[in-house]
């Protein structure tokens, strides 16, 4: 992107937005790409209604004044039509706010455009409208108000059409245009509750589930359900989607009727035996339980894990992929010995097993980790899990001990003592 300053824009004028020559304005620059702009502003105590909060009128302008600027490359300048924007949270006075339009549909003689303005420190504002995309080589997590989450894959973009919840009933609908998403939904209490995705093709409604959307560049989309149920419509046919089951449609299409999953080529799967809490983190991604709560972290795709109170704790990860994956153990309780274990295996194939031991005591944060490397063949290599270190909080990693791994090809159970054999393909 460049900066329309550096570009030779002229901004010596009294345009309210980014004119220099205004005393009161909120002398704006802006970075452009192609359909795109970005700005950032520190709200100023002149442009506040409520005490401490910014002018709506004034948010209404940050956002009409990017949008503007998303059509320079276009060469051409245009004037408002019609604004509408959805105030969910109040914007406050003296923090730092980044605000991006882009152009969604030119129409030739009109061109549409979304806006959104969020707070620079922590990230997403989010409002009804607001679109939401991961980019490549990244991905972003959304947390909603009744604490349902949607992982969002590299390349990946959803909209949130409606947020709300009225006597009870929670309502949560978001349409997803292309890339791979991870809802995991609370449980509803209320019938009238509902969480729904909408793709090119198809409508998937749910109730609490941990749901997988991948919508490919024709719009062709499967849906698949680890665990609750879905229900998937498309041009007027409705399919009841189990956990372990999937489906897809084309767009013009109809939901093929729901078969299992398929059986992913590789698998990590970690467990915990003992009165203890195990949660797995990679990329800042966790999957597991954690304190306090004790809560359920459902933040990486396909990841299953038991609730609270269930032995043995397992924690299933498929189609992992290469790095060192860093493990916390937390008390259960008056907490007590334990022994965590690393599986890797190939087609439900078991194809190596680790494990430690250890005892973990009120107060205490274990850390332990697992670095998983690929090879040639495709298929991933693991060293030992290693011993478990005091007080990890951050989910930090343990160095392993690489002289007790003497890694060979050939499968075989590790004890705590040597490891060998430690390749899932």
């Amino acid at each position: 992107m460049a900066r329309l300053s550096e570009l030779g824009v002229d901004f010596e004028h009294w345009c309210f937005a980014c004119g220099r020559l205004n005393p009161s304005g909120m002398h704006l620059d802006f970075e452009v790409a192609r359909d795109r702009a970005e700005t950032r502003y520190v709200g100023d105590q002149r442009h506040q209604g409520y005490d401490g909060t910014l002018h709506g009128g004034v948010v209404a302008a940050l956002l009409d004044e990017t949008m503007g600027w998303a059509i320079f490359h276009q060469g051409i300048w245009g004037v408002t039509a019609r604004l509408t924007v959805t105030y969910r949270r109040p914007v406050p006075v003296g923090e730092e706010l980044r605000v991006t339009g882009e152009v969604v549909r030119d129409r030739g003689r009109a061109i549409e455009l979304h806006g959104t303005l969020v707070r620079a420190s922590d990230g997403e504002i989010l409002s009804a409208g607001d679109q939401v995309r991961a980019l490549a080589e990244s991905h972003a997590l959304v947390t909603f108000f009744d604490g349902s989450t949607i992982e969002i894959e590299p390349e990946a973009r959803i909209t949130i059409e409606e947020l709300g919840s009225s006597n009870g009933a929670v309502t949560i609908r978001l349409s997803q245009a292309i890339g791979h998403t991870w809802s995991s939904i609370v449980k509803f209490h209320d019938p009238a509750s509902r969480y729904e995705i909408k793709t090119p093709a198809l409508s998937a409604t749910v109730r609490g589930t941990g749901l997988d959307v991948n919508v490919a560049a024709d719009g062709t989309t499967t849906v698949a359900v680890t665990d609750g149920t879905a229900f998937v419509t498309a041009n007027g046919v409705e399919v009841r989607v189990d956990g372990g089951t999937q489906t897809s449609a084309s767009p013009g299409g109809t939901p093929a009727p729901a078969a299992p999953i398929p059986v992913p080529p590789a698998k990590l799967r970690f467990g915990m035996h003992s009165p203890a809490y195990l949660a797995v983190t990679l990329n800042g991604r966790s999957c597991g339980i954690v304190l306090p709560g004790p809560t359920v972290v459902p933040q990486t795709p396909g990841c299953r894990t038991p609730a609270p109170g269930l032995e043995p704790r397992l924690i299933a990860r498929p189609n992992p992929v290469t790095g060192p994956y860093q493990l916390v153990i937390a008390p259960a309780g008056d907490g007590g010995d334990f022994t965590v274990t690393a599986s890797g295996l190939a087609r439900d194939t078991l194809v190596f097993n680790d494990t430690q031991a250890g005892s973990v005591k009120p107060g205490q944060i274990l850390g332990t980790s697992l670095p998983v490397e690929p090879r040639s063949d495709g298929s991933l290599v693991s060293e030992c899990l290693a011993p478990p270190g005091v007080n990890a909080p951050k989910l930090a990693a343990v160095p392993s001990d690489s002289e007790s791994c003497a890694g060979t090809d050939a499968p075989a159970v590790v004890s705590l003592v040597t490891c060998s054999g430690h390749a899932a393909s």
